[in-house]
């Protein structure tokens, strides 16, 4: 419970909601997500499954919100 004389003067905030990303990894010559991560990759990581990943791929992010 929250004491309204703390919320009037600015003692307390309501809690943020959680941020959860989710990164994907789209071919951009056919649209097709080839990859999803729940953390941001390596780079290394995507080059060694991916060689042309700079000339062919994107990385986007989803940010979705909890709470």
């Amino acid at each position: 419970m929250v004491d309204m004389g703390q919320y009037e003067k600015g003692l307390y905030s309501k809690p943020k909601p959680k941020q959860n990303f989710t990164f994907y990894l789209i071919n951009e010559l056919s649209g097709e997500i080839v990859a999803t991560y729940e953390k941001r990759p390596r780079l290394q990581e995507i080059e060694s499954k991916y060689p042309n990943f700079w000339d062919h791929y994107k990385l986007t992010k989803k940010i979705t919100l909890e709470g």
